[in-house]
């Protein structure tokens, strides 16, 4: 490597110390109150370690540890927009960005030393706001974790409607046991389940949605003061759920009502053969399929405008993470010793559906994107496996 590249791995590091001085000082005070604080530390200490490897990374792995601090960082700066904002701290914030800037400007130069394209026109795939997002690490697709913030003025409200639902949900779980309604058990199980690990919460309010379509369901043959008691909860999930701003943009976005009731049909069509595909795959966290799986049910049961919204984004979101993982990597990186990686797998669908997909509100993107991975396929395709 030259000079240039050296310094540029420099001014990362600075860059990268000097955010990981100021957490330790005072914006640690600022932010340690923040939800999501305890995650946001994580990613950056695993940031320091990812350019710790990039500073003794040899000719041979030099781009691959560039483009894992890449998208570290890219991760961090889409999944805590509220810390790093200014009125956090300007200088974490400028620091963050700024390393990234420069990892995005090392990768690029590592990439034409290597003598490889970087797609022109080729679209960046932004995941949207959706019950599920996506991520590949170490060769290996999973959820991607979203950190839902209460508004600012609503903490206080949620922290307390989340307490008092876990232990409301205990006693309901009794009296569900014995009442011989194994849906309505499940629903309700899911539902508890996603308030407890802290899930998005627009996965919370679908899940709230579906347990309310069981309540109405089983309705004849519940007694009044169950059917008021399960009632009652779900209101009180709704409650919790407003007072998110994700799930009030998620709603909005579902009001405007875009994805017809064939289109949202198309998606779980694709969600169900994604997920069994991906399956009982050792580069696949089984969480996947279950959201695929979960995604597509939703829709199934109600179609109402959020579920079709839901199952829409979701697939849209595992085809965008698979994809930028295909296009950012060169063509030997893609593979792994058992065979093309899972994202293959997915892109692969991708072109048996992507013309029909292409063709939905928000899939416009997959019209470009088809022609990188039909190219990019090809190119795995002639490599000796």
């Amino acid at each position: 490597m030259g000079s240039r590249g050296r310094n540029e791995i420099r001014r990362i590091g600075n860059a990268i110390d000097a955010a990981g001085r100021i957490l330790r000082t005072r914006a640690a005070r600022e932010i340690s109150d923040l939800p999501a604080a305890p995650e946001f530390f994580d990613k950056i200490d695993r940031i320091q370690s990812l350019h710790i490897n990039l500073r003794f990374a040899g000719q041979d792995t030099r781009l691959n540890s560039t483009e894992r601090l890449d998208a570290a960082l890219e991760d961090v700066c889409r999944h805590f927009p509220l810390i790093l904002s200014d009125e956090v701290d300007t200088e974490l914030n400028a620091l963050v960005k700024g390393a990234r800037e420069i990892v995005r400007y090392l990768r690029l130069m590592l990439r034409r030393n290597a003598g490889l394209e970087d797609y022109p026109g080729a679209p960046h795939a932004e995941q949207v706001l959706a019950p599920f997002q996506f991520v590949v690490t170490d060769e290996r697709l999973a959820l991607q974790p979203q950190a839902s913030h209460p508004k600012l003025e609503s903490k206080a409200i949620a922290e307390a409607a989340s307490t008092a639902l876990g232990e409301l949900a205990e006693d309901i779980a009794l009296d569900l046991q014995n009442s011989n309604h194994p849906r309505l058990l499940r629903s309700f199980t899911r539902l508890v389940e996603a308030i407890k690990r802290e899930a998005s919460v627009i996965e919370i309010g679908l899940h709230c949605s579906s347990f309310e379509g069981q309540i109405n369901a089983a309705s004849e043959e519940l007694s009044s003061s169950l059917q008021n008691l399960l009632s009652s909860y779900a209101e009180s999930v709704k409650g919790y759920a407003s007072q998110f701003v994700d799930w009030q943009r998620f709603s909005e976005n579902a009001a405007e009502d875009r994805y017809s009731k064939e289109d949202a049909e198309l998606f779980a069509k694709v969600a169900r053969v994604l997920a069994a595909d991906l399956e009982n795959r050792q580069s696949v966290d089984e969480s996947v399929p279950t959201a695929l799986w979960q995604a597509a049910d939703w829709n199934d049961r109600a179609d109402t405008p959020r579920t079709r919204l839901g199952v829409s984004r979701t697939v849209l979101n595992v085809i965008a993470a698979c994809f930028n993982e295909l296009v950012k990597k060169p063509a030997q990186a893609v593979l792994t010793v058992g065979g093309t990686v899972v994202t293959v797998i997915v892109l692969y669908h991708v072109l048996t559906f992507g013309v029909a997909l292409s063709k939905t509100p928000e899939g416009a993107w997959l019209q470009p994107a088809m022609k990188v991975i039909e190219r990019k396929l090809g190119e795995l395709s002639s490599m000796p496996m």
